[in-house]
């Protein structure tokens, strides 16, 4: 199943948001997901889409450290 734009937008945007709201650098976003940060970029101004997988870990670091917090 494709992913429609508009859900890209909202991943995309929740992705700034709770990196934002955590005060997590897109470099340590990045680091964590090991990609570079331009690649953090890129998705969250629309330019890329990122696997499943590395979605997948960038979610879960965001959602780890969001109930530690």
């Amino acid at each position: 199943m494709k992913t429609t734009n508009i859900q890209q937008s909202t991943v995309r945007r929740r992705m700034k948001s709770l990196r934002i709201d955590m005060g997590i650098t897109q470099g340590d976003l990045a680091k964590a997901a090991g990609v570079d940060r331009k690649t953090v970029n890129r998705i969250e101004n629309g330019h890329f889409s990122p696997s499943l997988t590395r979605s997948s870990v960038s979610a879960s670091h965001l959602t780890c450290d969001r109930q530690t917090s």
